[in-house]
């Protein structure tokens, strides 16, 4: 395995130069690096960059070397958190909080995580705390909002659902069991009949038992588990091509409403964009960053489409946004002499607010779309 001096990559993350870790990682096999430290920032670049998957590549082989380490904890909980693992995430902040307490931000991070699980009283407790102790701790006063409006919410459904509980559905005809006649009195006693009605309530009873037994035994996959292998499957299609069954799969997981919906419109968009539909390419990755998706690929793509409108100042933008994530990438000055190239070409109208945007057929040029 080639040499790489653990110094110099930590040195690099400090300067947020993530993608020059990223490259000096490109010869690594996670699973053979000798020193633990070196796949700790090495997969917390790649967290930095949006490259979840990558990310956990690496921060799986060290785990019986962090295993009580708060920040690789709160980081391996993140990273699993944003692939649709809430389950294991769960477990693992919950250990990020136990081995430090007094973080601030694996509390913040837990209780984020235990509002998209539905369990809003340990979130507020958590959150309500965290704003007592630290008033000006904005994330965890937005979070806090976010549940009480979760709550609100689930509340609402409650009533709705006891009301459809107490009204019987219309147009259901309720028939009385006792028959006016039973034919079989003609050709068996009254005993006969009861005894044989006994036994078959007996059975019943018995054989009802059984399959309930039978159907508790068979481990029902809860909605997370569902969703998370969609978005495993849905990012898999991306990637080979098969775009259009990757936004089946991205509508599928959007009605479960149990992952951070960020992530289905990220890859709804790398699905639009293989389509070669910009439009809705750029939408999706607008409501990605809306919903909480601020990593270096999504305003890496955000810019690349901003300059395809001709918007130019607003790709310069997202430029910096970028920029502020990971100076050193050399993406960032291929892509800004694009956009200066294209400012300074004469017969390039700057973008203007008209009836009908313009679209360009341009495909993403640098590393096709980021990712």
């Amino acid at each position: 395995m080639p040499t790489v001096d653990s110094t110099s990559l930590l040195h690099s993350f400090r300067q947020h130069r993530h993608q020059d870790v990223v490259e000096a990682a490109k010869s690594i096999s996670p699973g053979s690096i000798d020193e633990p430290r070196i796949g700790f920032i090495i997969a917390a670049s790649y967290f930095s960059l949006g490259q979840y998957q990558d990310a956990l590549s690496f921060l799986e082989p060290i785990e019986a070397d962090y295993s009580s380490d708060a920040s690789y904890l709160s980081l391996y909980g993140a990273t699993c958190r944003r692939l649709g693992k809430l389950n294991l995430a769960k477990r693992l902040l919950k250990k990020a909080l136990a081995a430090d307490p007094t973080a601030k931000e694996p509390q913040n991070n837990y209780a984020n995580l235990l509002i998209d699980l539905g369990e809003y009283r340990e979130a507020r407790l958590m959150l309500q705390a965290l704003v007592e102790n630290y008033p000006d701790y904005v994330d965890a006063r937005t979070n806090l909002n976010r549940l009480a409006y979760r709550e609100r919410v689930a509340h609402d459904d409650a009533n709705q659902e006891q009301l459809r509980a107490e009204s019987p559905p219309d147009g259901i005809l309720h028939i009385d069991s006792d028959s006016p006649w039973d034919p079989l009195a003609d050709a068996f006693s009254e005993q006969e009949i009861h005894d044989t009605q006994q036994r078959y309530r007996k059975n019943q009873r018995l054989s009802q038992v059984l399959f309930r037994k039978l159907v508790d035994s068979i481990p029902v996959p809860t909605s997370n588990q569902i969703a998370s292998d969609q978005l495993r499957l849905a990012t898999a299609l991306m990637s080979e091509g098969n775009s259009l069954e990757a936004l089946k799969l991205c509508t599928s997981i959007l009605a479960l409403q149990t992952l951070p919906s960020s992530l289905c419109y990220s890859i709804a968009s790398q699905s639009y964009l293989r389509l070669g539909r910009t439009r809705e390419a750029e939408n999706c990755q607008l409501q990605s960053v809306v919903l909480g998706d601020s990593s270096f690929s999504s305003f890496i793509n955000l810019a690349s489409f901003a300059q395809m409108r001709r918007d130019y100042s607003l790709a310069l933008h997202y430029l910096d946004r970028a920029a502020g994530i990971d100076p050193s990438a050399p993406i960032l000055s291929s892509l800004r002499e694009q956009i200066n190239k294209s400012m300074n070409t004469s017969h390039h109208s700057s973008f203007r607010f008209e009836d009908t945007w313009h679209n360009s057929d341009a495909k993403l040029n640098p590393q096709k779309p980021a990712t």
